[in-house]
């Protein structure tokens, strides 16, 4: 089982600066400890970035995922999409059922999408679904997704961010199973505990196979930095990540360490003294519609400068977006396409140095897509 141990800790930890991640460990069950939990296991509501891990990667799966190169590799898809004019055909793959037996089918993506158009679910779905115009069937396993825009950011969401929906629930309850590898045996406040399914369909996929390959999961959750090294050395947990300090004082008792480092870091400004960014409300929105999503898939390489929504939150959807924006004044008055505000049509350049780092000319891609989308 201790193999397993570095896969955890590549998928449940995120770095800032120097960490240290301190593993021991216990046959069969690795308690991995969290600053925070989920907000909520209901899709429809919850929004923080550790209910969308559980719910997508541990009790459920998106259609693809991301490699350890930061590729996207099929999961409950069979393949890459098809790229269409107007969005994107995903196959799901065959093999793919739920624990009753039942095989995951297109329909069970497209309840996501009608209960947003509803205004029967936000959080999670609200966000993932902002993008989707149509969504159209064509096949048990054939699923049409028509998009108001097309492009990798937009590609990358639906991949990792659409999740199929069980026929029998209902939003505002909490989603206690789904097609991914573990079963949810508690959740609290201060701890969700996940047991790994036996019969679960993807250890017979050969690039599926093994994955998060423990008997249970239990995540732990506490703030104090303390308080963490008091369940390390106790042997309450069996991983978390402590700052360098800690660390090595631990080292030095016997524990085994690993390091990563973040390296520097760059930032993205904005001039504050010509419009529309003189407009504090215009600058908040601004900040918001950063693809926050990159930094937290790609946590070595990116991190927000400071914190652009609430505790474990997730960035506002476009829908979020586009709603403060015609708050602020910013609508588009005469039909074409592109917002103006209280004194007129403003341009917004994107500016970086010519041969600046490759996760910099992605996140300007991503960020371009993104305020293109917003007029």
């Amino acid at each position: 089982m201790k193999k397993a141990l570095p896969i955890l800790l590549g998928l449940l930890l995120l770095a800032c600066g120097e960490e240290r991640g301190v593993v021991s460990g216990s046959e069969g069950v690795v308690t991995v400890l969290h600053q925070s939990g989920p907000d909520s296991l209901d899709p429809s509501a919850a929004r923080s970035q550790r209910a969308r891990f559980i719910l997508g990667r541990l009790l459920g799966c998106g259609l693809m995922e991301r490699d350890r190169e930061g590729g996207l590799v099929p999961v409950l898809a069979a393949a890459a999409p098809e790229v269409l004019e107007d969005g994107y055909r995903f196959r799901i793959r065959a093999e793919a059922i739920w624990p009753d037996g039942r095989p995951v089918v297109a329909a069970d993506f497209r309840r996501g999408f009608e209960l947003v158009r509803e205004a029967r679910a936000g959080g999670i779905l609200g966000s993932a679904w902002a993008r989707v115009v149509n969504v159209q069937i064509e096949g048990d396993r054939d699923l049409r997704l028509r998009t108001r825009e097309t492009g990798l950011a937009v590609l990358e969401s639906l991949a990792l961010d659409l999740l199929p929906l069980p026929e029998d629930w209902e939003p505002g309850t909490e989603l206690r199973v789904g097609p991914g590898p573990f079963a949810l045996d508690e959740q609290g406040a201060d701890r969700t505990v996940l047991r790994r399914r036996q019969d679960w369909w993807g250890d017979a996929v050969p690039a599926l196979a093994g994955r998060f390959a423990v008997d249970r999961l239990i995540l732990r959750y506490e703030a104090d930095q303390t308080r963490t090294l008091a369940l390390l050395e106790s042997g309450a947990i069996d991983l978390a990540a402590i700052d360098a300090e800690r660390a090595d004082r631990l080292a030095a008792k016997g524990f085994d360490i690993a390091t990563w480092d973040s390296g520097s870091f760059s930032f993205v400004g904005f001039n504050c003294r010509r419009g529309p960014t003189t407009e504090a409300a215009f600058r908040r929105i601004l900040a918001a519609s950063v693809p926050r999503d990159l930094a937290e898939r790609r946590p070595r390489e990116l991190r927000p400068a400071h914190r652009l929504t609430e505790e474990g939150g997730v960035a506002p959807n476009l829908l979020d977006l586009a709603r403060g924006l015609g708050e602020a004044g910013w609508i588009d008055r005469d039909a074409d396409g592109r917002r103006e505000g209280p004194d007129g049509a403003r341009e917004l350049r994107l500016v970086a140095a010519a041969g600046t780092i490759p996760w910099l000319d992605s996140l300007l891609v991503h960020w371009q897509e993104r305020l293109a989308a917003l007029g």
